[in-house]
């Protein structure tokens, strides 16, 4: 087994061990608030059940815009880290998509859930945010300038098929 595989093993195992002290789904409905102030729930998004009760080493998926995945990610990436401390990368084409889902989707889905807005620590910038003891790191895939010595336990490459694959 080589190195990346003992490491993507490990982060499993760790997600597996994570449900037991507190699900997903339940972290989920407790602590997510959605646009427009909606609590979280699957009504109209009953084919993500699923994909919210299943962890898997690696996680891809190939879908349409606005099928509620990007928002499941982001909502795992909060749940993992504020179940043990961690540091999360998240991959995007272009600063500018960085830009557009650190302020929109991330600074808000934090902001409007009081537990989340509650563990803001310190750092909550565009490329940045510490939530209690872990850190979500945002990176445009354009250049590997900012990309390179950032610490990661999870990684997530957000819309791969439009991004700049020679970085």
């Amino acid at each position: 087994m080589n190195l990346q595989d003992k490491i993507q093993q490990r982060l499993y195992h760790a997600f597996a061990s994570l449900e037991k002290q507190k699900p997903f789904v339940q972290w989920v409905s407790e602590n997510i608030v959605l646009e427009h102030g909606q609590k979280f729930s699957f009504k109209g998004h009953e084919y993500l059940r699923e994909i919210y009760t299943e962890h898997h080493q690696y996680e891809v998926f190939l879908k349409a815009a606005q099928t509620g995945i990007s928002t499941r990610v982001l909502a795992k990436t909060l749940w993992a880290g504020d179940q043990q401390p961690l540091s999360a990368l998240y991959f995007f084409p272009t600063e500018v998509d960085v830009e557009d889902f650190s302020n929109h989707r991330a600074r808000s889905m934090i902001a409007d859930s009081s537990y989340l807005a509650g563990k803001v620590a310190g750092i909550n910038n565009v490329g940045l945010k510490q939530i209690g003891m872990s850190w979500i790191y945002f990176r445009g895939l354009f250049t590997t300038k900012r990309a390179k010595s950032v610490p990661a336990d999870i990684i997530v490459l957000d819309e791969l098929v439009e991004s700049n694959l020679e970085n």
